[in-house]
């Protein structure tokens, strides 16, 4: 679902979905589940190295060739309403500093963003809701009303329940410390790599009331599923669009059901098989 997504509305109809997979695929794997501090532990970490660096270069050779055809549309007059298009219009008017280069930044970071961690926070999603019946029999009524946004609850309490990425790691870019006058008061030294625990913070009983207890009207306040700060995920207002939607129409299939995710010993799900009637 998000290839085809990606592929008829965002614009990137010039590529082939086994490759756009596989780009995503790579730079997602390479960033965020191929660092030394990780639980998971591939056997050979410099092969996922080589796969990313393979896969972006192909990646990028299509992004060239995309933004320039795009380019070309635009020039001649042809304006397709697609997010491609519109980042190759906002770059020709010089409103503002926003040259080719930073489109093809931009093209290319939405495309590794919204296919493989989309699919991520999704599976994890209705793994959860799967699990629990009762809830998962609200979420597929709430699915099946004339409001869209009644499932974005369900999703994003969900997703707090079970994050696609538990933690974020950043650099501490200067002295300084954390906890300052409590008991776990903590001196952190610039350079040093800082584990951000979103999981835990999401069930903090200091942030969220009842933390514990499954509330889809709780809203998305002091919740990380798209970082926080200055490192805030670029594409999250997508994101915060695609996610419930494709768990919607999920839970509008009739009788589904479905065995366990298969991982196929990495750390994202790679295979899940359905049934419905």
């Amino acid at each position: 679902m998000p290839l085809a997504l990606v592929r008829e509305w965002f614009g990137y109809k010039l590529g082939n979905t086994a490759s756009m997979e596989k780009w995503s695929y790579w730079n997602q794997i390479d960033a965020f589940w191929n660092q030394p501090f990780d639980a998971f532990t591939w056997p050979d970490p410099a092969a996922v190295v080589r796969h990313r660096e393979t896969a972006s270069l192909e990646m990028a050779v299509y992004l060239v060739a995309l933004v320039a055809a795009r380019e070309a549309e635009v020039a001649l007059g042809i304006r397709p309403h697609d997010a491609v298009s519109r980042l190759v219009e906002l770059s020709r008017s010089k409103a503002l500093t926003f040259d080719v280069k930073r489109v093809i930044q931009n093209v290319g970071g939405l495309l590794i963003g919204a296919v493989e961690t989309t699919s991520h926070a999704v599976v994890n999603v209705l793994e959860y809701l799967m699990g629990q019946p009762a809830i998962l029999g609200q979420a597929r009524a709430a699915a099946l009303g004339d409001d869209p946004a009644a499932v974005d609850g369900f999703a994003f309490e969900a997703l707090r329940f079970k994050p696609a990425f538990p933690y974020f790691f950043r650099t501490c870019e200067q002295d300084t410390v954390l906890g300052r006058g409590e008991s776990y008061e903590a001196p952190i030294a610039k350079g040093t790599t800082v584990l951000a625990l979103t999981h835990a913070a999401m069930f903090d009983p200091r942030g969220l009331s009842n933390p514990n207890a499954f509330d889809p009207a709780r809203g998305r306040g002091n919740q990380f599923h798209f970082g926080y700060g200055l490192h805030e995920c670029l594409g999250r207002a997508i994101a915060a669009v695609m996610i419930p939607e494709m768990v919607r129409q999920c839970l509008r299939l009739n009788g589904l059901s479905a065995g366990a995710v298969d991982y196929k010993g990495g750390p994202v799900p790679e295979a899940w098989q359905w049934q419905w009637n």
